[in-house]
């Protein structure tokens, strides 16, 4: 299946997506060696406060977290990649289920009757004994 990896899909902005990637790849990083990552790779220069004012925003989206270091800040990932995927495919469902109920579910259905593969997968998941049920399924609804 086709994974798309712009921030969107992540639910981030394009210079959040981009600190992240920093995240993943280095790991644990201080605010300076973030931003020289970042500035490495363009003409206009960031800013130290707007390396900050980004980790600072990805930590209120609970996706990195920070432990000080005398002066400084380490920041960490809490999520990965595909963690951060989940959450938002999860939180995208909800809003999608929440607005369009019914039709929804039959605009998914139908596109997974088009592709045999996604039929296959869907009953793996459906049969999965540690599939998490909703408060959608279990309230009949809403």
């Amino acid at each position: 299946m086709l994974r798309k990896r712009s921030p969107e899909v992540l639910g981030l902005g394009p210079l959040e997506a981009e600190v992240m990637g920093v995240l993943w790849r280095r790991g644990p990083s201080l605010v300076a060696e973030v931003r020289q990552v970042l500035n490495a790779r363009r003409e206009e220069q960031l800013a130290h406060t707007t390396v900050v004012n980004v980790l600072r925003n990805l930590e209120r989206k609970q996706v990195v977290d920070h432990v000080a270091e005398g002066k400084a800040y380490r920041f960490a990932a809490t999520l990965d990649e595909d963690a951060l995927r989940s959450r938002q495919a999860k939180r995208q469902a909800k809003e999608l289920f929440r607005q369009f109920d019914d039709a929804a579910v039959s605009a998914i259905v139908g596109e997974v009757r088009a592709d045999r593969s996604l039929v296959e997968r869907f009953r793996e998941l459906l049969d999965a004994d540690d599939t998490p049920r909703s408060t959608h399924d279990a309230a009949g609804g809403a």
